[in-house]
């Protein structure tokens, strides 16, 4: 692949001239094809050189503008046309559009022969095209020889930046350096984090790894160009490779995807290692979270090789996808599986940046998050959780379109109670899902009474209530709604009749009346402890089955 600046400086196109379009002679030419349709631009291959006759186009001399566009739009390197032969000249306004879309147009004489311009450009792409083929091989041959020998990552990179002269670096999935060889950015500093800002917020859109994408990125008021190749792992998204410097064109493409395809299956190898390593910790924290491990000793132990650490002050969050309707099977398990790289990769690093040192793990469809804090209590610990938990929840949904609700526990100082706090945040989610909320976070609270019967399937609530209630149960008359009435009134001021009373703006003589019909009713007597506190529960029940 050569830049079609550099073709034009071949004899065989030495009285060639650019009529239109001159900035954009900086387009790779990767092969060059002769058309002469009226739809040539369907027909076209990416990082085409087309040489034309413009036969198609001499009636149709207003479909001039149109064409550059579509040829623009197929990613077409430029369009060599004898303007003389059968056109005469060029409408103004396709000239315009071609300046605009900085689309090289070139006039040819007429004289020369499109197939002698085609064969001598082709030869000399295909023996670039032959010697990169060669210096690939050597380049695939030496690097894999360096994976089998155990070469990390890093030493992959740089390896690829000595031999390519110019800077390279690596980045994760979310946009994080793995790896780099620093040759222009010692002299300019500030271009290694300018690099990393732009691909966290950009990895997403270069989720292709069939082909490298040029681009340039503005720096301190210069124009660094950038070849980027995308690297396929297991992961969802790529790793990012990018080779950055003054001379990028020059880099020989075959070149770097063999030293990609090396690096590839090197990170896969590493995937391969960590993912044992979390079913591991998974595990573990099935067995810490369900009781099974009753030995402080043993949790600390085994704790201690997955991050925790006893002495410190606890607090889980815990997510889990938003079910969404019509989503299949598949779906929902490529969408967990993306999470589950987030959780495990990009969640620490975000935590990390605010002095948070978290431990992650899988149980079930859950995803847990322990936080360990220093014991003293911070009371705007809460707030910076919160904070960082809602920036990955929205990160999750505008870059990745995957939407998940979060759980908060409580503290805890207590090593031992790790599990209970996990069962908070589970609580806090389980309670936002129930109610049909989606993209929440959650903090757990305490349940009170009418909570926790909520919790309590509707027909055993039913059958404490009409057992207790007796024949008041369904209060069908008004006199039994006045003992109803009545009797939640007396319960709530301590069994008091001259509270009771004033409470209902009747004499102290028709509430004792009524508590002794209430009492005969019931079967019970009422200001007893025991009997107090069912008919108290009762009354709540009575709410949640919404009685009148």
């Amino acid at each position: 692949m050569e830049s079609l600046e550099h073709l034009l400086t071949l004899d065989i196109l030495h009285n060639a001239r650019i009529i239109a379009g001159e900035e954009g002679t900086s387009r790779m030419v990767e092969t060059v094809e002769t058309l002469d349709t009226p739809d040539m631009a369907h027909f076209l291959t990416e990082n085409a050189l087309l040489l034309t006759t413009g036969f198609s186009l001499q009636r149709e001399p207003d479909r001039f503008r149109q064409l550059i566009i579509e040829l623009n739009a197929a990613n077409c390197s430029g369009l060599a046309i004898k303007v003389e032969r059968f056109m005469q000249e060029i409408p103004e306004d396709a000239l315009e559009v071609a300046n605009i879309l900085d689309f090289p147009v070139i006039s040819l004489p007429v004289e020369d022969r499109l197939t002698d311009i085609s064969h001598v450009l082709l030869r000399y792409l295909w023996g670039n095209k032959m010697d990169d083929m060669f210096e690939a091989f050597k380049v695939q041959k030496k690097f894999a020889a360096m994976m089998v020998k155990g070469a990390s990552t890093k030493r992959l990179v740089e390896q690829l930046g000595y031999l390519l002269e110019t800077a390279v670096f690596l980045y994760n999935p979310f946009g994080y350096l793995v790896a780099s060889i620093d040759h222009v950015c010692l002299e300019m500093p500030g271009l290694q984090k300018k690099l990393q800002s732009h691909f966290r917020h950009h990895i997403p859109f270069y989720n292709d790894d069939s082909h490298p994408i040029f681009k340039e990125l503005e720096f301190q008021g210069k124009s660094i160009p950038l070849l980027i190749f995308p690297v396929g792992t297991s992961h969802a998204y790529p790793h990012i490779l990018v080779i950055a410097g003054m001379d990028v064109k020059a880099v020989s493409v075959p070149v770097v995807e063999q030293a990609a395809s090396v690096i590839s299956s090197t990170l896969l190898k590493f995937e391969a290692i960590k993912e044992n390593e979390r079913v591991a910790k998974n595990n573990f924290f099935h067995a810490f979270t369900d009781g099974n491990i009753l030995s402080e000793e043993e949790a600390i132990h085994r704790g201690a090789h997955f991050g925790l650490q006893k002495g410190y002050k606890y607090l889980c969050a815990v997510c889990c996808l938003d079910e969404e309707e019509q989503m299949t099977t598949f779906d929902q398990e490529r969408k967990t599986n993306s999470l589950s790289q987030f959780i495990f990769e990009l969640l620490p690093d975000l935590l990390k940046e605010r002095f948070m040192e978290p431990v992650t793990f899988m149980k079930n469809r859950y995803f847990g998050v322990v936080y360990q804090f220093p014991q003293k209590y911070d009371k705007h610990l809460k707030h910076a959780v919160y904070e960082a938990l809602r920036l990955f929840q929205l990160r999750m949904e505008t870059d990745y379109q995957l939407s998940i609700s979060i759980g908060i526990s409580n503290f805890t100082n207590d090593f031992m109670a790790i599990p209970h706090v996990y069962m908070e945040a589970i609580d806090a989610l389980q309670t936002a899902v129930t109610a049909g909320e989606s993209r929440v976070i959650r903090f757990y609270k305490t349940k009170d009474v009418r909570s926790l019967l909520r919790m309590i399937p509707e027909d055993n609530v039913r059958d404490f209530y009409e057992e207790t209630m007796r024949s008041l149960a369904y209060a069908a008359t008004k006199e039994e709604k006045d003992l109803i009435a009545t009797l939640a009134a007396f319960l709530d001021n301590q069994c008091e009749i001259t509270a009771t009373a004033g409470k209902l703006y009747i004499h102290r003589n028709t509430v004792k009346y009524r508590i002794e019909k209430c009492e005969k009713r019931l079967q019970c007597k009422i200001n007893l402890p025991e009997h107090s506190l069912r008919l108290r529960m009762a009354l709540a029940c009575r709410d949640i089955l919404e009685l009148d």
